[in-house]
């Protein structure tokens, strides 16, 4: 049993602390105001510093991407008409300014900068502001690494879509909070042994489109299944250093369309033999596919390293792919250009120019 007297000195200490803490906490209030101002003046600054060079970064890209000077004044222009518009911005600049952590506050500046580019309504831009609100920086990486996902195939086991892979991989790595912002959707079909699906809705596309360029050289946070790096592939920069001595000039000519028409990428998927999961080899065939090329862009490229249709489809067909090859076709009245090469090396020139991997 505790005493009385036990009782009582804990009490008196204890009243003597919260005497001691009171007075402190109202000395911090009365002489805070000043720091507090200091503080979120700083936060603004930082924010206002890292919209600045995300507006610039954006700029750049989209220049390179084929949209012309004019059309990006006028987008900004745009945006500087508009009270809405402004507001979104002047949600994000509240938020940053409020924000504790640097890379999140970061985050929220390339966003706000990523929508003044993009040929949204005010009302998804908002969306967007809102959106953002309850999401950190690993959440937005998430949500990238769940929509570069790629083929059939998680964890070697086949799966019944890329949505399932998708799903497998949500519930092994992902957080709650990208799907409590409205970013994600999923779905249980009504069958039975069906996968659970996960789709990227609207939202989350909005906010990905509008982190373009924040996301695009961090390394993925998570291992994206479908982009493995196979057994025995050329690093990096023994890859680069080969499509520049392969296809010269290639990267450039291709870049404009990016935006434009969308360019798509084709890796050999993995395949299943006797039961036992089976990768591709690292060189295997791999294909980049760019539509609505001009004719004289696309004879112009296939001059570079011209298809050999014998020789090159039976070397596309086999385990290897050791050469590459460019093929210029007309379909339906529209050229196509498709770029052959092994799939380590290809693969980087792919995601230079924002090809959407099947």
């Amino acid at each position: 049993m505790v005493d009385a007297l036990t009782v009582a000195v804990a009490f008196t200490l204890a009243r003597f602390a919260f005497g001691i803490g009171a007075r402190k906490f109202a000395t911090w209030a009365t002489t805070q105001p000043k720091e507090l101002g200091a503080a979120f003046k700083a936060n603004y600054e930082d924010m206002i510093l890292e919209h600045d060079r995300a507006i610039e970064k954006t700029h750049q890209r989209l220049y390179e991407h084929g949209m012309g000077v004019e059309a990006l004044a006028a987008r900004l222009d745009a945006f500087s008409e508009n009270p809405q518009e402004q507001r979104v911005f002047h949600s994000f600049m509240f938020e940053g300014m409020r924000e504790a952590l640097d890379d999140r506050r970061a985050m929220l500046a390339a966003a706000s900068a990523g929508l003044m580019f993009l040929e949204r309504s005010v009302e998804d831009k908002a969306r967007c502001e809102r959106a953002l609100r309850g999401l950190d920086v690993r959440h937005v990486r998430q949500l990238d690494a769940l929509d570069r996902c790629a083929g059939t195939f998680f964890e070697q086991r086949q799966r019944n879509s890329e949505a399932a892979v998708r799903g497998g991989m949500w519930r092994k790595f992902g957080d709650g909070e990208v799907l409590a912002a409205t970013c994600l959707r999923i779905e249980n079909p009504p069958v039975l042994d069906s996968q659970e699906c996960l789709y990227i809705t609207s939202t989350g596309r909005l906010v990905l489109d509008a982190l373009c360029e924040y996301l695009r050289p961090m390394e993925p946070i998570l291992p994206i299944p479908g982009r493995e790096r196979w057994s025995g592939s050329r690093k990096e920069e023994q890859a680069r250093a080969l499509l520049a001595e392969q296809l010269p000039g290639l990267r450039e000519a291709l870049i404009p369309f990016t935006h434009r028409h969308g360019i798509r990428y084709d890796p050999r998927s993995p395949g299943m033999q006797n039961g036992q999961y089976e990768p591709p080899a690292f060189d295997a065939a791999a294909c980049l596919q760019v539509e609505g090329v001009d004719e004289a862009t696309a004879g112009g490229l296939g001059a570079i390293r011209p298809w050999e249709p014998v020789r090159h489809e039976q070397m596309r067909l086999s385990a290897h792919m050791t050469e590459f090859a460019i093929e210029a076709q007309m379909v339906d009245g529209r050229w196509f250009v498709r770029v052959h090469g092994p799939h380590d090396v290809l693969r980087w020139l792919a995601d230079d120019l924002d090809a959407r991997w099947w």
